[in-house]
């Protein structure tokens, strides 16, 4: 479009295109004015998203891993919960044991005296009987052979036969005296059979003592306590004995915070660089070895709140679950 009318237009047509004219330019300037804050808010927009994207995703990460935290408190609570229910179930079937150990060692004392009685009763039965049977043939021999000895002429067949009578009556007693000795070995492998069955009960007992030992010293790495704390912001404050908890630094807005812990009885410090809420500080102890939890579960502008999980005495985790 020219800038200028054309010359040989009549006077009314050259004012017509003049408006015209001027009408366009001005809807131009508006369109160009339009453009520069459409082309304005965009970058804005940009800029803004530019900067707040990093910050979202900060957000975005510490609200996914909310979930494996709860997660994680309650593996270790259905940890705790079922070493508790193993242990009582462990108490039962062990009190069972010794029930069963203590009936048995009654039935055995039992069945030795028993065994024992008897076979004194039967050893002084036969050796009455063989004494009585031995002295009453013994006696009828001499008996004969006393009479015989006068007609030894006439009775030499019957003191042959008598003298046969005897020695039947020998062997006989031979043979008694060798159920005697059979007997009396039966009753020894019998005392030396219980007394085995008695060295296996000993055995039990202390195999039984040594897992209930190993089961005590099991429950007490599992066994913890849980303390609660609330701390101000540039203050030490003692969250548990010998543990010493201060923050010198609160980001709110990111839900972060600094500052250390002091064990005093190991003499060290543990620094906090921008430790989120629900993430737990762990450490251990250089004397036991035992693990510790430290945990912020809220926080303030001037004060952070959570909890500090402890491995509780020695001595005092095996009688919990029973109490």
């Amino acid at each position: 479009m020219p800038d200028s009318p054309p010359v040989n237009l009549p006077p009314e047509n050259r004012l017509s295109r003049l408006d015209d004219e001027a009408r366009w330019r001005a809807s131009r300037r508006r369109h160009w004015i339009t453009d520069i804050v459409v082309t304005l808010v965009i970058v804005g927009l940009g800029v803004v998203a530019w900067y707040a994207y990093p910050v979202f995703r900060k957000h975005q990460a510490g609200i996914a891993e909310l979930p494996d935290i709860q997660k994680a408190v309650g593996s270790v609570r259905d940890g705790l919960q079922s070493a508790s229910s193993k242990f009582d179930q462990w108490t039962t079937d062990q009190q069972i044991v010794r029930d069963r150990t203590e009936q048995a060692l009654r039935e055995l004392r039992a069945r030795v005296e028993t065994v024992k009685q008897d076979a004194g009763e039967a050893a002084a039965s036969l050796t009455e009987r063989v004494q009585s049977e031995l002295g009453s043939k013994v006696d009828k021999v001499q008996t004969q052979l006393a009479e015989l000895q006068s007609n030894r002429k006439d009775d030499q067949e019957r003191i042959a036969s008598l003298e046969r009578d005897l020695k039947e009556v020998r062997e006989q007693t031979a043979r008694q005296e060798q159920d005697l000795n059979a007997v009396r070995q039966q009753v020894q492998d019998q005392e030396a059979l219980d007394q085995r069955q008695l060295s296996d009960v000993t055995d039990l007992k202390q195999s039984e003592s040594r897992d209930r030992h190993d089961l005590d010293r099991l429950n007490d790495k599992l066994a913890v306590e849980r303390v609660d704390f609330e701390v101000s912001k540039n203050r030490q404050s003692d969250v548990a004995p010998g543990i010493t908890l201060a923050v010198t630094g609160i980001d709110l807005p990111y839900q972060r915070i600094s500052g250390w812990v002091r064990l005093a009885q190991d003499r060290r410090t543990i620094w906090i660089r921008n430790h989120g809420e629900q993430e737990p500080v762990e450490f251990y102890g250089i004397a036991d070895n035992r693990k510790r939890e430290l945990v912020i579960t809220h926080m303030t502008g001037d004060s952070v709140a959570g909890y500090l999980l402890l491995p509780k005495a020695t001595g005092t985790a095996g009688n919990a679950p029973a109490s």
